[in-house]
C-alpha cells in the first residue's frame, strides 16, 4: 500500500529523519571524504572545481518539498531516493554556480572568486598599428609571403609546433650527416616522381570502367569498405548498392559512370587498409596510396566534365567519398577545408539543409530519397565540423539555420526505393549503421560552439570558459555508450563507431587544456589542466591502439588525432624558462615524454602507410625534450627521434617499386638537389641575439650557402623548409658526401 508523503519529506511515518549533511555537494556526490572547509573545501580547491554546501534553511526545505509533488506516485515508488537526491543536488549545484557568476559580474571580484570566475586579461586590443599582445600569444601558424600565404588556426596540430627549436635542429643536422644524406635521397626521388606524374597525367584513360581491376580485388575492397567505413558514415544504401553492383559486372560498359565512380572511390578509401608485405613505395609514397590517387584523379576528371543539370544521389555520394579518400591518403590537405565548404554550399543551394517534407510536390520524391537526403546532409555537416577542427578554422555550418532532422536509426534492409512510409526509428540503444550519426548530432552544437570560440582570432579563451566547456563535454561523454575495446577479445564495427563518438569529444578536452595549461596563472589551474590533458590524450591513444591492434586501422589513417596528441604533448612539455630548477624541469618534461613515446609507434605506422614524411620532423622535438632531462644533456650518444627518421627514410629507400626504379635511373642524375631561393640566402647573413649582439655563422660552413636566419623567420617555416635548410647545410659546396646508395650506413 502506498504511503502519503509526510510533511517531513519522508515516505512513511516510521522513516527516520535525515541528518544534516555537512560535506560539500561535490564530495558527497563522489562519495569521498570532505574536510568541510569554508568557502571551498580542500578537494575542490585542488581540483579547481566550484564548491558549494547544501542549505538546510526552512526556505530551502520548503522549496524541496514543493518540487516533489510534481513527481507522480508511480515514479516516487519505482525510483530510489538516492537517484532523486543526486538529481536534486546537481540542480542545486547549477543554481549556486549561476548565482556566483552573477555576483561576480555584478560586483568587483573578491580574492575568493578570482581564481575561478575572473577571466585573465592577456593583452590590449588598442595597441598602435592595429596589433595586439594577444596576437603574440595566439597559437597559430601563419606563413608565406605576399599573397601566397597559408594560415593554420589554433586547433590545427601544426600550430602546436611553433617552438623555439631551430637551434636544436641545426645542431642535429651538424652531428648527424647520415640522416641528412638519407633524407636528401628521398627528396631527389620526390622531384623525379613529380616529373613522371606530369607525364602520366596526359595518358589518363577516358573510361572509368577501364580503372576497374579483376572482380576478386574489387569485391575485397568493397567488403572492406562496408566493414570499416559504411558502419560509421552511412553515405550508401547497402541493398540498392548490391543490386546495382551485380548489374555492373553483367554489363560494365553500359553501367552509369556515376555508379562506377562510387565503386572506384570505395576502393580508393580502403587502399590504406590493404597491407602488402613488404610495403613498396614510389619515392616516399606507398604504392597503395599511388593507386588511390590515380582513382581519385579519374573521378575528379569525371566530376569536372559532368553536367550539374543531372545531379542525383550518386553525384553527392561521389563528392562525399572524394573527401574521405583524399583525407585518408593525405592528398591536397591544404585544400581540404575549402573543398568541404564548397560541398556544403552546394548542398545548401540544393536545399539539403531543409526538411525534405517541405518539398512542394512530394509525389516527385520518395521516402527513400528523403531519408538519403538526411544522411548526405548529416555527413556533410559533420565533415565540415571536423575539417574546421583539423585546419584551425571556424566551421562554415555554424551560421546555417537548418530544420533537416537527423536520419532514422534504421537498418538498410528496413527500407528501399519502393518504401512509401518509413518505419519508425529504432531506439538509440539498438545498434545500427546510423547510430553513430544520430548520437553525434546530439552534441554537434556543443562541438561547433567550442571550435568557433577556440579558432576565433584575437580571442583568448578564459579559464572560466575552459571549466564550463569541460563540464559540458564530460556530461556528454557520460551519456555515450561505454567503450569496452580494452575488455573485448574481438571488436566489431559498432565498437569503432563508439570509439569515434568518444574521440571527437575528447579532442576538445585535449585542445582546451593543452593551451590552458600553458596560459593559466594559478598553480591549481595548471595542475588541473595537465591532468585533464593527460587523461584525454591517454584515452585517445588507448582507443586507437586497441582498434589498430585488432584490425580496425581506418580511424588512425583518416583522422589527425595521432598528430594532435603527439605535437600537443611535446608543446606542453616545452619551456623556455631558464631559471627553472632541474627537478622542476624533469617533473615538467618527463610526463610529456612518456605520453609522446606511446604515440610514436602509431605515428610511424601512419606515416609509412599514408605518406606524410614531413611530419617526421616532430620527432626531433621529442629529442630536444629528451636532452633536457638526460644526465648528459645534448651530449647524449643516441637520440631515438632522429633514429626513427633515419629508419623511416631507410625503409622507403630500400623498398622502392621496381617499375618506378627503372624509370628513375635515367632521370635521377638530371634532377638537382632542391635549395632555397638565392635571394633569400643573400638577405640575412647574421642572427641578432637577445642582447643585440650579432652571431657569425659557424667557421666550418660557407655562409653564402647556409645563412643564419632569425628565429622569427624560422618560426614561419614548414617541415619542407627545414628539409631544404638541411640540404643546403650538407650541400656539395660545404663538403662532399657519398649518397646513401653508395655505402651501407649503420645508425
Amino acid at each position: 500500500m502506498e504511503h502519503e508523503r509526510s510533511p517531513e519529506g519522508d515516505l512513511g511515518p516510521d522513516r527516520k529523519r535525515r541528518r544534516k549533511v555537512l560535506s560539500c555537494m561535490d564530495c558527497r556526490r563522489r562519495k569521498v571524504q570532505c574536510d568541510r572547509s569554508v568557502p571551498v573545501c580542500g578537494r575542490c580547491e585542488k581540483a579547481g572545481k566550484p564548491c558549494s554546501y547544501e542549505d538546510d534553511s526552512p526556505s530551502q526545505q520548503a522549496s524541496t518539498r514543493s518540487s516533489l509533488p510534481y513527481v507522480s506516485r508511480q515514479q516516487s515508488v519505482t525510483v530510489s531516493r538516492d537517484v532523486w537526491d543526486d538529481m536534486f543536488n546537481r540542480l542545486l549545484h547549477q543554481e549556486r554556480v549561476i548565482e556566483r557568476l552573477q555576483a561576480t559580474h555584478a560586483s568587483p571580484a573578491t580574492p575568493a572568486t578570482v581564481s575561478i570566475a575572473t577571466p585573465q586579461v592577456h593583452g590590449n586590443l588598442d595597441t598602435p598599428g592595429g596589433t595586439s599582445d594577444i596576437g603574440a600569444k595566439e597559437r597559430m601558424l601563419f606563413r608565406g609571403k605576399g599573397f601566397k600565404t597559408t594560415y593554420f588556426g589554433p586547433s590545427d596540430a601544426r600550430s602546436a609546433m611553433t617552438l623555439n627549436a631551430h637551434n636544436f635542429f641545426r645542431e642535429e643536422v651538424s652531428r648527424n650527416p647520415e640522416l641528412v644524406r638519407c633524407r636528401r635521397d628521398v627528396a631527389k626521388l620526390r622531384a623525379v616522381k613529380k616529373i613522371l606524374d606530369k607525364q602520366e597525367v596526359s595518358s589518363l584513360q577516358e573510361s572509368l570502367v577501364s580503372y576497374l581491376p579483376e572482380r576478386i580485388k574489387v569485391d575485397l575492397l568493397v567488403r572492406m569498405y562496408f566493414e570499416n567505413i559504411d558502419c560509421t558514415w552511412g553515405i550508401l544504401h547497402a541493398p540498392s548498392f548490391q543490386r546495382e553492383y551485380e548489374i555492373m559486372w553483367q554489363d560494365p560498359l553500359n553501367t552509369k559512370p556515376g555508379f562506377v565512380a562510387v565503386v572506384l572511390l570505395m576502393m580508393a578509401c580502403c587502399q590504406c587498409l590493404v597491407r602488402e608485405q613488404p610495403q613498396t613505395y614510389r619515392a616516399d609514397s606507398p604504392l597503395p596510396r599511388e593507386t588511390a590517387i590515380s582513382l581519385i584523379h579519374a573521378c575528379e576528371t569525371w566530376i569536372a566534365q559532368s553536367s550539374r543539370k543531372h545531379t542525383d544521389l550518386q553525384w553527392y555520394q561521389v563528392q562525399c567519398l572524394l573527401l574521405v579518400a583524399k583525407q585518408t591518403h593525405q592528398m591536397k590537405m591544404k585544400r581540404r577545408w575549402v573543398e568541404s565548404g564548397n560541398l556544403l554550399r552546394v548542398a545548401i543551394s540544393a536545399g539539403l539543409h531543409r526538411d525534405p517534407e517541405l518539398l512542394q510536390k512530394k509525389t516527385l520524391s520518395s521516402a527513400f530519397e528523403h531519408e538519403m537526403r538526411r544522411r548526405i546532409w548529416a555527413f556533410i555537416v559533420e565533415w565540415d565540423l571536423q575539417t574546421s577542427v583539423d585546419r584551425g578554422m571556424p566551421p562554415i555550418s555554424s551560421d546555417i539555420a537548418s530544420d533537416c532532422g537527423p536520419p532514422s536509426n534504421l537498418h538498410d534492409t528496413e527500407f528501399d526505393e519502393s518504401t512509401i512510409i518509413m518505419p519508425p526509428s529504432r531506439p538509440l540503444t539498438e545498434s545500427t549503421k546510423m547510430t553513430y550519426t544520430c548520437l553525434s548530432s546530439r552534441n554537434r552544437g556543443l562541438r561547433r560552439k567550442i571550435i568557433a570560440v577556440i579558432n576565433q582570432p584575437l580571442h583568448q579563451v578564459s579559464y572560466d570558459e575552459v571549466l564550463a566547456y569541460t563540464q559540458e563535454l564530460e556530461l556528454n561523454l557520460a551519456s555515450l555508450p561505454d567503450w569496452a575495446g580494452d575488455r573485448l577479445r574481438d571488436l566489431t564495427a559498432h565498437d569503432q563507431s563508439v570509439a569515434l563518438l568518444h574521440i571527437q569529444l575528447e579532442q576538445f578536452l585535449l585542445i582546451l587544456h593543452g593551451h590552458a595549461a600553458r596560459q593559466a596563472v594559478t598553480k591549481t589551474h595548471i595542475t588541473f589542466s595537465k591532468q585533464a590533458f593527460k587523461s584525454a590524450a591517454v584515452s585517445i591513444l588507448d582507443k586507437l591502439s586497441e582498434l589498430s591492434a585488432k584490425g580496425f586501422k581506418f580511424l588512425l589513417m583518416v583522422r589527425a588525432d595521432i598528430q594532435r596528441v603527439f605535437t600537443s604533448t611535446l608543446a606542453l612539455g616545452n619551456t623556455e624558462d631558464k631559471d627553472i630548477s632541474t627537478q622542476d624541469l624533469r617533473n615538467l618534461v618527463q610526463p610529456s615524454l612518456e605520453l609522446a613515446d606511446k604515440a610514436l609507434n602509431l605515428f610511424e605506422e601512419k606515416i609509412l602507410t599514408t605518406g606524410g614524411i614531413q611530419w617526421t620532423h616532430t620527432f626531433l622535438v621529442y629529442d630536444m625534450l629528451l636532452c633536457k632531462v638526460h644526465p648528459l644533456g645534448r651530449n647524449m650518444p643516441s637520440r631515438p627521434g632522429s633514429g626513427r627518421i633515419y629508419s623511416i627514410c631507410k625503409k622507403i629507400m630500400d623498398n622502392q617499386d621496381s617499375d618506378f626504379s627503372a624509370k628513375v635511373v635515367p632521370l635521377k642524375d638530371s634532377v638537382p638537389t632542391p635549395k632555397k631561393n638565392k635571394g633569400q640566402r643573400a638577405t640575412k647573413m647574421h642572427v641578432t641575439t637577445e642582447d643585440n649582439t650579432t652571431q657569425q655563422p659557424p667557421p666550418s660552413l660557407n655562409s653564402d650557402v647556409v645563412p643564419n636566419l632569425s628565429f622569427s623567420d624560422m618560426l614561419d617555416w614548414n617541415f619542407d623548409d627545414w628539409m631544404l635548410y638541411t640540404d643546403m647545410f650538407w650541400s656539395p659546396q660545404n663538403m662532399s658526401l657519398p649518397s646513401l646508395s653508395e655505402q651501407n650506413l649503420q645508425y
